[in-house]
């Protein structure tokens, strides 16, 4: 497998990488403006900005 030959990430490399997880969970609240499974620090996202489609 071609993964087999990468190095470790850096920390610039993976930094975007806690914010789009946070950001998939976030679709899973049913009212994202009251969260149940918020992560500690919460989503990290302003809910004013998004555009639920149900």
């Amino acid at each position: 497998y071609e993964s087999e030959n990468w190095g470790l990430a850096t920390a610039e490399e993976f930094e975007p990488i806690p914010r789009i997880c946070r950001v998939i969970l976030a679709v899973y609240e049913d009212d994202i403006c009251n969260p149940q499974w918020a992560p500690q620090g919460g989503y990290g996202i302003n809910p004013d900005w998004i555009v639920l489609r149900k």
